[in-house]
């Protein structure tokens, strides 16, 4: 069985992108539960967005 993952974006912190950071903070969910968070470029963001064509919507929403 494939677990589902999820992405839901918290928070978006332009200035982090000025530094070349991480800029969208993302909780990651496995089957319904937190697993874990971490923040994301514009590249991070368009990688997922390949491996996991059905979180789209929610990951462009930290794009910037």
């Amino acid at each position: 069985m494939t677990s589902k993952i999820e992405f839901k974006l918290i928070n978006v912190v332009p200035h982090r992108a000025l530094r070349d950071k991480g800029h969208a903070k993302f909780a990651i969910y496995e089957d319904d539960e937190q697993v874990n968070w971490l923040w994301m470029t514009n590249d991070d963001i368009n990688a997922n967005i390949k491996e996991y064509p059905d979180q789209r919507e929610y990951l462009i929403q930290g794009l910037i």
